[in-house]
């Protein structure tokens, strides 16, 4: 099964930034909080950053360890 945005509750924006913001959701029907960063994917094309950047991304997400040590 896929999670969906739909599937949170946003309980509180924490972050925003140029494309997008963090915010602390709550899965529904559950009692677990997690952070959740949302991205404006119109925002992203308008400003063309992600041909520039967006094969960085990955590489970034790859290298981190979860959780952390």
């Amino acid at each position: 099964m896929r999670l969906q945005r739909e599937d949170f509750e946003i309980l509180k924006v924490i972050g925003r930034g140029a494309f997008g913001e963090v915010a602390v959701v709550k899965l529904k029907n559950s009692e677990k909080v997690f952070a959740m960063k949302i991205l404006h994917k119109w925002e992203m094309l308008k400003r063309a950053e992600v041909s520039n950047h967006g094969d960085i991304w990955p590489y970034r997400m790859a290298q981190q360890k979860h959780p952390p040590p």
